[in-house]
């Protein structure tokens, strides 16, 4: 595997410096995660047959990565599984996978009572016995890599399988994002590591020779100890939603005389809104802001773009980019399957070597939204995102939102990223989040849920102004009956808004 390869060339190199640093003030260094990850994958080998996954459950403790090093170095895939779960959510998992999985906890577990549970302590015990294992051992080509359980449509969460191939494809074109020089970099990590955006910080910055810097989610959710946070971890890449650098930039603080080491954002997983981009070109002049899209199934994301001032002034929202190497973006029609023509929008689907294998034990899902192509005579798979898009003349791909966030009202097919991207534009609307409210099923009316200069107390006048405001934009079946006012968006545990949470605010 050639990640394993890479990161394995900075452990010879640079044994003492530090791989892992969290928030709580623990680290690890290079020398120490690899031997750590040789014993504990010792361990998976003489312990767990056939390729069985094995449950990675904790949050930011610094064992979190050697745990997944020594996964991929025993051939066995990690399936990452967040503290802050519901014990229904971990039984779900735990329910999907072999009675025989190992289950490493970094802290004490529920939901899991018929597997193998290796606490802490044990943990402990045996990274300390100094063990190794071959190169000829680990994962290597469509070997699963690891597997990533996201929510399914029909409440069950569902595993993407993610090979080797994989996440090496993944490095090789990721490590190449905004760099001009070989200094060893501090990527902040927010994102939870059952995340798919928190692959890109751990991907690129061990085989790179940085640092992760794990924000743990008490500081990542509390505004008091966040900006201390930062200035202790000094990043110089900040992975994260737009969500999450939303709360950042809440700070004055937060900008570049402050934290004069950052040089790239890489905001993924949300759409991101010109109101946060400016705020960032603004308050970091000498920082590079990528926007990037991708889902889960082809390994965090597949296509990027710098965004700029001159970006901002367009009428347009902005775009997700170009398609890296070895992808390629086709933009299909619903009906007839067919590409779309220039401008048009339709289902976005990736072709490319990093589409991931399918779902775990969910053949006929899997053969739903995957399937077989070619890429310059190269076999490839393929996934359909279920998202809306379209390209422009210069083969720029542009996010319309998700199908599935299409509905009807009153005999009306309505957009509702439409709606909220037209929210934005208007004065004080800082973020916008629109949903249908139902009755019997059927859609009765839209609800706009918004975080404006109002604040949370918005007036009947307020709301008139906000309707008034978004009928000068758009026709007015469009206009939501509702507006309700916010602080702050609610977030989940990925950093993403709420939008459950907002549904449950819809009365």
């Amino acid at each position: 595997m050639r990640y394993l390869e890479k990161v394995s060339k900075w452990v010879e190199r640079q044994p003492d410096a530090i791989a892992v640093r969290n928030s709580d003030g623990e680290s690890m260094s290079y020398g120490k995660l690899w031997e750590v990850s040789d014993s504990i994958a010792s361990y998976i080998l003489e312990n767990s047959e056939d390729a069985n996954p094995v449950m990675v459950y904790g949050s930011k403790s610094i064992y979190m990565l050697p745990l997944m090093l020594a996964c991929l170095k025993s051939s066995h895939p990690f399936v990452t599984v967040d503290a802050s779960l519901m014990k229904t959510r971990v039984a779900d998992i735990a329910a999907q996978l072999s009675a025989q999985s190992l289950v490493f906890a970094t802290v004490p577990v529920p939901a899991v009572t018929d597997m193998r549970v290796v606490d802490f302590a044990e943990i402990d015990t045996i990274a300390a016995e100094k063990k190794t294992v071959s190169s000829s051992s680990w994962a290597n080509g469509d070997d699963l890599a690891y597997i990533l359980f996201t929510s399914g449509s029909t409440g069950a969460p569902k595993g993407v399988m993610v090979t080797a191939s994989c996440v090496d494809n993944f490095m090789e074109w990721a490590t190449t994002i905004g760099r001009n020089d070989d200094e060893r970099k501090v990527f902040l990590n927010q994102a939870p590591f059952s995340f798919d955006l928190s692959v890109h910080d751990y991907i690129v910055g061990l085989s790179t020779g940085g640092t992760v810097y794990c924000l743990t989610r008490e500081v990542s959710e509390n505004f008091a100890k966040l900006h201390t946070a930062l200035e202790k971890a000094d990043p110089q890449v900040i992975s994260a939603t737009p969500s999450f650098v939303d709360l950042c930039l809440a700070d004055k603080g937060f900008c570049q005389e402050n934290f004069r080491r950052i040089e790239r954002f890489v905001l993924v997983g949300e759409v991101l809104t010109k109101t946060t981009a400016r705020k960032i070109l603004d308050r970091f002049p000498n920082a590079m802001l990528i926007n990037a899209y991708g889902p889960t199934e082809a390994t965090d994301f597949v296509t990027t773009i710098q965004v700029t001032k001159e970006m901002l002034d367009d009428s347009e929202p902005i775009p997700i980019g170009e398609a890296k190497p070895g992808t390629y973006i086709r933009i299909v029609d619903l009906e007839s399957g067919k590409e779309c023509a220039t401008g048009e929008v339709g289902e976005l689907v990736i072709e490319g070597n990093t589409v991931a294998l399918g779902y775990y034990k969910r053949e006929e899902l899997t053969a739903e939204k995957f399937g077989k192509g070619e890429l310059d005579g190269v076999a490839v798979r393929t996934y359909r995102t279920g998202d809306a898009a379209y390209k422009d003349e210069a083969g720029v791909v542009h996010y319309r939102g998700r199908i599935d966030f299409q509905v009807k009202l009153n005999g009306y097919r309505i957009e509702l990223g439409d709606i909220e991207e037209n929210l934005r534009k208007l004065d004080g609307i800082e973020q916008a989040v629109v949903l249908p409210h139902l009755k019997e099923g059927k859609v009765a009316y839209l609800v706009a849920h918004v975080v404006s200069s109002y604040g949370k107390q918005g007036t009947f006048a307020d709301v008139q102004e906000v309707r008034s405001g978004l009928k000068e934009l758009i026709p007015d079946y469009m206009v939501p009956k509702k507006v309700i006012f916010h602080d702050k968006m609610p977030m989940n545990t990925n950093g993403k808004i709420d939008r459950k949470a907002l549904e449950d605010n819809n009365l």
